[in-house]
């Protein structure tokens, strides 16, 4: 349901990009104009609300049986629990521990920018990754997109600056201008996955800058001027420059973009796909096999299966 109508003390009380439940009664109101457009509805259907709860964390209670604390207090006393974690953490990804790390850092320690004395303090690891053909790089990222608690996924092929921080749509019915957040503003307070970062614009990348310098995005159109807060994480994939990724060049130069937009970001991970006939065998085996009745959750040795169905989101435990 897109349209909802707010009045009186309601006015303003939502911002772009934030999650709200809304309390109301539905309506449906008579298009005039419906008679002229026989393919649309002749009714609009309009929520007015009359109360809007805001939620107040996202934290996760987790509930532990007797048996899975037992198990995680002999884990934390091995201190072992990091390698338990990266084995739980998308376990499609076979190995490539190094690589985990950065995301699982990201994942665990995303806390919302505050202000210090006016200067806005970042808490985020804005990350991008280089990686070869078929390096899992897409993979990946579609896995952290259904562990993180708030996240948006989106392509650069394909798209726009409106689909990345905003746009202003015409109303027919108010016969007014309305502002539409993009993938940015959606991504308020959580994270924004581009799976090649690389394909997006010039004017795309100006944009991603501002926001992942400013934490907010401004639109000036047509009599409308906001400043949208993008208070988010940003994790990017690109591919090289050339057909695989060169390691006699430096990271930047590897990169088919300015140098600027990667200075934007805390982390740069390269993805090598290195040809080696017996670790091409053994990859080729565990994909096999996660695809057979076996899957790779079976695989994991027992520390890590409690951790991975009890501290990555409960609900999206099965994501491979």
């Amino acid at each position: 349901l897109k349209r909802k109508l707010l009045k009186n003390d309601l006015i303003d009380y939502v911002k772009l990009g934030e999650e709200i439940t809304v309390t109301g009664i539905l309506k449906y109101s008579f298009l005039e104009n419906g008679f002229s457009m026989p393919k649309n509805r002749f009714f609009t259907i309009t929520l007015e609300a009359n109360f809007i709860e805001k939620p107040k964390s996202r934290n996760i209670n987790f509930v532990f049986s007797f048996s899975e604390e037992r198990v995680l207090k002999k884990i934390f006393k091995k201190k072992q629990i990091l390698n338990y974690l990266l084995d739980a953490f998308i376990p499609s990804i076979k190995k490539k521990k190094t690589i985990k790390l950065p995301l699982l850092l990201s994942l665990f320690g995303f806390e919302i920018p505050k202000k210090n004395n006016n200067f806005l303090i970042k808490s985020g690891i804005n990350i991008l990754v280089i990686g070869d053909p078929s390096s899992g790089k897409s993979q990946m990222l579609k896995g952290f997109e259904k562990l993180a608690p708030k996240s948006i996924f989106l392509t650069g092929q394909g798209s726009s600056t409106k689909g990345l921080t905003a746009s202003l749509k015409y109303e027919t019915i108010s016969e007014d201008w309305i502002l539409e957040g993009g993938a940015l503003v959606f991504a308020d307070k959580g994270f924004c996955l581009i799976d090649g970062v690389e394909k997006l614009g010039v004017q795309d990348h100006i944009f991603l800058m501002e926001a992942m310098d400013h934490q907010t995005i401004s639109i000036k159109k047509n009599g409308i001027s906001n400043i949208l807060k993008t208070r988010c994480t940003v994790i990017a994939t690109s591919s090289p420059i050339e057909d695989y990724y060169r390691s006699e060049n430096s990271f930047s130069k590897n990169f088919p973009g300015e140098e600027n937009f990667i200075e934007k970001f805390d982390i740069l991970i390269s993805m090598r796909d290195i040809i080696d006939p017996l670790n091409d065998d053994l990859n080729g085996k565990f994909i096999i096999c996660s695809h057979r009745n076996a899957s790779e959750k079976k695989k994991l040795s027992k520390k890590a299966k409690i951790l991975q169905e009890n501290f990555f989101n409960k609900e999206n435990s099965n994501f491979f």
